[in-house]
């Protein structure tokens, strides 16, 4: 970690590495030990009197020290008085100018958000201990339970991260709250580190968590009871988050250019809410992918014309085989496939039924598909809106001069979980549409 003065590279953090014990390049212990020349051979191409620097230097450095001729000669080499820093500089920033563009702090207003399983809470408040040492302004929501809870971390974490660190288990993958956190962080393009709290020779992450971090090397807090290992590898965090370049991690159909939280807590309703209850026992329940069974759908004029047919008749054998022409065997349609039939722009599709048959199930396995991003994606907002709801009691007729708008249901109806909006979400609300 370093700041550039006077064209050359100058260490700003000794006190602290000294403090902590730590390495100065993370890693090299594990590298061979080279000559001086052997170093700066491959520079050769980009400053054409590399060799004959290191040549100097190791004629006029100390010897009469512990260290090597080459490690004296390789500081003499970095306090010479040569352009060989700025050819070298220049040299490589016409190769790859992004290489060397200085990164930036973070913004004032900006933080570092922490997103993570409470299970893993007592290792993570360590990890953060270190990095407030550090001055990093962090934020990390403690409350991880209620769908306001998540309005916390999307409104207030996200929004305002200019660095997500991720810290991974079994337990996070499985977290709709922490999954909902990720991925509306990847939607609104922050930069992402993961950190991986279990054994990565045994971790096998779900699609949905590969897909964010697929590209990303993870910094390994798996095994980090020796404080030395916890320290450099927070070491290595630290530098990640101030100087480690974005990289492009992201689906452009799914950026989002402006905030759009509200949606994604509508998602997070439904998912929280997929659950079919027993008629005989509503105590007991199950997850609606796997006891939806799709509807067959007959047309309106056919069903009709069927079952004027089974109350004319008078003969049993009759009525038997009007039922199984009405109720018998039909090709199901596919849920997303739905709107295909439809050929004006608007497209509308009624769902009859008698009481029971499943119209409810229907739209609200809609609406979890959605939620869970396997149909309709391209749809920004799937509104479930039960007919039953909109009473004369919830909604009080108004004067002749006013109504209702679609807004004041959506708010009503899709945000029962936070019934007061504020202005900054009315304002979102009303962009959005």
């Amino acid at each position: 970690m370093a700041l550039t003065r006077s064209g050359r590279f100058v260490d700003n953090y000794t006190s602290k590495r000294q403090q902590y014990n730590w390495n100065p390049i993370s890693g090299y212990k594990d590298r061979d030990v080279k000559s001086l020349e052997e170093a700066v051979e491959s520079i050769v191409p980009f400053v054409d009197k590399v060799m004959q620097y290191a040549e100097e230097a190791k004629q006029k450095c100390r010897k009469n020290t512990k260290l090597t001729i080459n490690e004296s000669a390789a500081i003499y080499l970095y306090t010479m008085n040569t352009p060989f820093y700025e050819t070298l500089n220049e040299a490589l920033r016409g190769e790859n100018p992004p290489a060397l563009v200085p990164c930036t702090p973070i913004p004032e207003g900006k933080h570092v958000m922490i997103s993570y399983d409470s299970n893993s809470q007592e290792i993570v408040f360590k990890i953060y201990h270190y990095l407030q040492l550090e001055h990093i302004p962090l934020w990390l929501n403690k409350q991880k339970e209620t769908t306001n809870d998540l309005k916390k971390s999307l409104a207030e974490g996200v929004e305002n991260a200019a660095v997500v660190c991720c810290f991974m288990t079994h337990d996070y993958e499985k977290s709709d709250f922490c999954q909902f956190e990720l991925q509306y962080a990847q939607k609104r393009q922050k930069r992402i580190i993961p950190c991986m709290l279990t054994d990565v020779k045994t971790w096998n992450p779900s699609d949905w968590l590969e897909s964010i971090i697929e590209d990303l090397v993870p910094v390994d807090f798996h095994n980090v009871s020796d404080p030395s290992i916890m320290e450099e590898n927070v070491m290595e965090l630290i530098y990640r988050i101030k100087y480690q370049h974005s990289t492009s991690q992201y689906i452009p159909s799914q950026v989002a250019d402006k905030p759009s939280y509200l949606f994604e807590l509508i998602k997070y309703e439904y998912k929280q809410n997929s659950r079919i209850e027993r008629f005989m026992n509503p105590a007991k329940s199950f997850p609606i992918d796997q006891s939806y069974i799709n509807l067959a759908i007959v047309e309106t004029k056919d069903q009709q014309e069927k079952e004027k047919k089974l109350r004319d008749s008078q003969h049993n054998d009759a009525i038997i085989e009007a039922f199984e022409n009405i109720h018998g065997t039909k090709t199901p349609i596919d849920v997303k496939e739905i709107f295909k039939t439809c050929k004006n722009k608007r497209r509308n599709v009624l769902v009859f039924g008698r009481a029971g048959i499943g119209k409810s199930t229907f739209c609200r396995y809609i609406a979890y598909q959605w939620a869970t991003g396997i149909i309709w994606q391209e749809y920004e907002l799937i509104a479930l809106i039960p007919l039953r709801s909109l009473t004369a009691d919830r909604y009080p007729i108004l004067p002749a001069s006013a109504s209702y708008s679609l807004i004041d249901v959506l708010r009503k109806e899709c945000f029962s979980f936070d019934p007061y909006l504020s202005e900054k979400d009315e304002k979102q609300l009303q962009e959005q549409f």
